[in-house]
């Protein structure tokens, strides 16, 4: 696609008042920088910060309880922070090789690098400069930085203060505010501050004067970009929460500099009022990404906590929605500790960005502790002892029936089965730039190995056709025509017209933006799922894409899918022959297994499907 069609396209997208806000951005992009931007971050904490440094450590409104972390706990942090003193870190489940200094421009996977440029002048959306920023943006989001410094408090082992102050440094001197490839989007700059004021809350020791004030500074800078540079219009999503939240911790961190003041509230008020918005009324992310709720609920939790802290504020309404958070985390979360893959996945994260840890349990017993309710699970406590001291008991997911009306999901739970059908909507504001085309497709776990599977998300912005694919139609446990999608995709990141999901009768109904209409009911009696599937015109393909650890044997009328552990028979009653193909499953971002999917043509305008499940393999 060429980069005039992208931009008529993404315009499309926008309303009057967005377009209006993205020309003002772009005629003061024109203009010289505003002061703010020219100042170092030593300057910038002169310029913005009315307290000493001794005065803003004693007013420091959060303290990281570090010496709360049990054992096992503490070890994890500790693995973490030599591996980075030698010079090494995990990127998305691999290990990678930092170099001394690091390459802060590098994308370490491919080592191509991105200009050594001002940010405005960076096309980060241009993959032939080096590859998918994601990757290069991970480690300038600085989530290592409070590895450093807890390891540094609870062993007080100088090495841990060296090399956090040798890297913070490098950074601060390579990647001023408006240059290079960490600041051409307000997402980076908000983790960024979130990651900083951790580690400062976990350990202002293990910063050197210098260091400290340069950090302050340069979060204020940063925080004063946001305020300027906020995504609005149909790019309001997560993007505009890590926005808000940078703006409101780096004030928090300094209360009583006036001249944060004002970014310190437009957070907090922006915050709040987006709750309301991106988590929905029964806790299920707008978004229709599982795997991004336990990030934007870090995005919350982190400013939230730090105004309670400073005792700021009334979060009762905020309190409720994300207590219904907590409670739809509790319903889907798997015994592994992970999250059915429905819509995008990033291994986005904050705090305590360890593999050892399940981020969802993580998050959620955090917020749990937050909200003084049950945890989810006895494991992955650490955020929640860090921040709060302690973990409250916990709750673990009952066995239910329940429909997320707002959300558009219906759960089925009965220990060791899980079933979810999805008939909620394609995604969140005009992009629904995380959402995938899987009206009415249903997934099914076993314990915590995906059976009936979602297939997830291993690309962005470096495998386009791979990233098409894995969000299609075809992809899901759902009715295409021709191979086609229920949606219009129009980019990586943007669809045009929509399929429309409404309640009809005892099911629910996707209108396809083609005119095709594809209705669905699902029922479960015991070890049967019953599924029936009626469609507007001939040509419907049943598809029912498998987990990486299932195989498939046929009997007769009946496909017998077999993993360790269980198995289960799926019989059709008006369809075609069961076509067996190959296909992918994401576990997590930059990760794809081979795996197979199952399908099979409709005879006519309705089928019935039967799943008969069983604990073994027959």
């Amino acid at each position: 696609m060429s980069s005039l069609v992208w931009r008529l396209r993404r315009l499309r997208a926008m309303g009057l008042v967005e377009i209006l806000h993205r020309t003002r951005r772009a005629l003061l992009n024109r203009l010289p920088p505003p002061p703010y931007l020219r100042w170092t971050p030593e300057e910038a904490y002169s310029h913005l910060i009315d307290e000493n440094t001794e005065q803003l450590i004693a007013e420091w409104p959060f303290h990281l309880h570090c010496s709360s972390l049990d054992e096992i706990e503490r070890a994890h942090v500790l693995e973490d922070a030599e591996a980075l003193v030698r010079g090494e870190w995990v990127l998305f489940g691999r290990k990678v090789a930092l170099d001394s200094p690091p390459r802060w421009n590098a994308n370490p996977m491919t080592g191509n690098t991105w200009p050594d440029a001002p940010s405005k002048k960076i096309d980060y959306h241009d993959t032939k400069l080096a590859g998918d920023p994601k990757f290069t943006w991970e480690l300038g989001r600085l989530t290592w930085l409070p590895t450093l410094a807890i390891a540094y408090e609870v062993t007080q082992d100088d090495k841990f203060k060296e090399r956090l102050n040798l890297l913070l440094s490098d950074f601060l001197d390579r990647n001023p505010v408006g240059w290079g490839i960490h600041h051409t989007s307000g997402i980076e700059m908000g983790v960024r501050n979130l990651t900083i004021s951790l580690a400062i809350s976990a350990c202002p020791s293990a910063f050197s004067e210098p260091n400290f004030k340069r950090s302050v500074g340069f979060m204020a800078q940063q925080a004063l970009w946001l305020r300027s540079n906020l995504s609005l219009g149909s790019s309001a999503n997560n993007h505009l929460l890590a926005e808000a939240s940078g703006m409101a911790v780096a004030a928090l961190c300094a209360p009583n500099s006036r001249r944060l003041t004002p970014l310190r509230n437009l957070g907090l008020r922006l915050l709040r009022a987006e709750l309301l918005k991106q988590v929905n009324a029964d806790g299920g992310p707008a978004e229709q990404s599982f795997e991004y709720l336990p990030f934007i609920l870090e995005l919350f939790l982190i400013p939230f906590a730090m105004e309670r802290a400073a005792g700021r504020g009334n979060t009762a309404p905020s309190a409720e929605r994300l207590h219904r958070s907590l409670e739809f985390l509790r319903a889907v979360l798997l015994p592994d500790g992970g999250l059915p893959k429905v819509g995008d996945q990033d291994d986005a994260r904050v705090a305590l960005p360890m593999e050892a840890f399940s981020r969802a349990r993580l998050v959620a017993n955090a917020l749990a502790a937050f909200l003084g309710q049950p945890a989810v699970s006895s494991a992955d406590t650490a955020l929640a002892r860090l921040m709060f001291g302690e973990t409250p008991h916990p709750k673990p997911p009952q066995d239910l029936h329940r429909e997320f009306e707002a959300a558009g999901y219906t759960l089925w739970r009965r220990d060791p089965w899980m079933l979810l059908l999805d008939h909620g909507d394609l995604g969140y504001l005009s992009l629904a730039a995380h959402g995938h085309a899987d009206a009415l497709s249903i997934c099914l776990y076993h314990g915590s190995t995906p059976v009936i599977a979602d297939p997830g998300m291993a690309h962005y912005h470096d495998d386009l056709e791979s990233r098409d694919r894995l969000r299609s139609t075809p992809a899901h446990a759902t009715v295409s025509f021709d191979g086609r999608s229920q949606s219009e995709m129009l980019g990586p990141f943007l669809w045009g017209r929509r399929a429309n999901i409404c309640r009809q009768s005892q099911g629910f109904e996707c209108a396809w933006y083609t005119g095709e209409i594809h209705w669905r009911s699902v029922v479960v009696e015991s070890n049967l799922i019953r599924i029936e599937d009626k469609t507007s015109r001939p040509g419907g393909r049943i598809h029912f894409p498998l987990g990486p650890s299932c195989s498939v044997e046929f009997h007769e009328d009946c496909a017998l899918v077999s993993w360790p552990g269980g198995s289960l028979e799926i019989r059709g009653k008006r369809i075609g022959e069961w076509i067996l193909h190959d296909s992918l499953f994401a576990p997590r971002f930059s990760h794809t297994l081979p795996t197979k999917s199952l399908s099979a043509d409709m005879n006519g305008l309705e089928a019935t499907i039967e799943i008969r499940l069983a604990e073994a393999p027959c």
